[in-house]
């Protein structure tokens, strides 16, 4: 829960956008739309408007995943995606329910949330890095070949994450990383 927020809490330092960006307006003028179609005093109207204050803001999948597309590296196709999508619905199951969903058992529910927190453990580290400038070529070099790298690839193939160079030249991928 805490690094998922703390990705959350850096995207919106990262990614500030202004209240008046073309996207923001857009979103604001669309949901005054619907709601004009609502009377003014109805129920539904201000139930509706209040749902529909934030309506502009990223998903939290969407923060998580605009924020490790900055890294300099990249991940088979959609592995990011899911990573961003798994780590926004285990945070929503437990902030939402307290747990897993009905159809699945504790055990494996926490297995799954300690896998995504290792992996977010190392992504979150190499994005703080990243941001206050450690060269890129030094963070692919730790993420991949240094001594704690096993560890690192270890834990992010547990979830389906492969780090690839962000300019992966041609010829095979190589033979830790499957092909997607």
């Amino acid at each position: 829960m805490n690094l998922v927020w703390s990705v959350e809490a850096l995207h919106r330092k990262m990614f500030v956008e202004s209240k008046t960006s073309e996207r923001i307006l857009s979103v604001r003028k669309r949901a005054e739309r619907v709601l004009s179609l609502l009377p003014e005093d109805d129920d539904d109207r201000k139930w509706l408007s209040s749902r529909l204050a934030y309506a502009h803001e990223p998903s939290l999948e969407a923060r998580i995943l605009e924020c490790f597309r900055t890294l300099p590296f990249a991940f088979g196709r959609s592995e990011l995606e899911k990573f961003a999508k798994a780590c926004a619905d285990r945070r929503n199951d437990i902030s939402h329910t307290g747990g897993p969903r009905e159809n699945q058992e504790y055990g494996s529910f926490h297995d799954e949330i300690s896998r995504l927190a290792e992996t977010l453990d190392y992504l979150f580290h190499a994005l703080l890095l990243h941001q206050i400038g450690v060269e890129s070529k030094v963070l692919f070099e730790v993420m991949t070949n240094s001594l704690v790298s096993e560890r690192i690839k270890t834990a992010l193939a547990n979830i389906g994450l492969y780090i690839r160079p962000v300019a992966q030249p041609p010829g095979p991928i190589p033979s830790n990383v499957p092909e997607h």
